[in-house]
């Protein structure tokens, strides 16, 4: 029987550590508690262009809580903050789109985040998760 060097167990040892490391000390831990997830009610946005509606999008949003003090926070604000995303995505769905629009998910994410930030305070949330954006019944708004 042939021996295994020292060097083949430091080799075999390498991936093993930093799949524990990457688990413990880089990765955010996800959280299986349902109750640090706050989900906001599906939105109709018309896009309105010249007078004229030019289409409609939907979207179906998530707060992901840091703590479950903060999970009540945005329940407790939840028409402001639905109120707040409304607003921010009619004017801005009503100013970029075009027929050939394609959305930005991170810079949506972002704009939706500083929303929150305001509303309920800065380092309550860990992100804003979009969970259904869909767009329906594209017209020709005559530009």
């Amino acid at each position: 029987m042939r021996k295994i060097s020292k060097f083949y167990y430091f080799v075999l040892a390498l991936p093993v550590y930093f799949f524990v490391i990457s688990q413990g000390v880089f990765a955010r831990e996800l959280t299986t508690n349902n109750e640090l997830f706050v989900e906001v009610e599906e939105m109709i946005v018309p896009v309105v262009q010249r007078r004229e509606v030019a289409g409609f999008f939907s979207i179906v949003l998530a707060v992901d809580c840091k703590t479950l003090e903060a999970a009540h926070k945005v329940e407790k604000y939840l028409p402001l903050i639905r109120d707040r995303f409304f607003w921010d995505l009619f004017v801005l769905l009503g100013v970029i789109w075009s027929p050939d629009f394609r959305t930005d998910i991170t810079e949506l994410k972002k704009r939706l985040r500083r929303r929150i930030d305001k509303t309920i305070g800065e380092d309550q949330v860990n992100d804003v998760l979009i969970i259904s954006f869909q767009e329906h019944e594209r017209r020709n708004a005559n530009l």
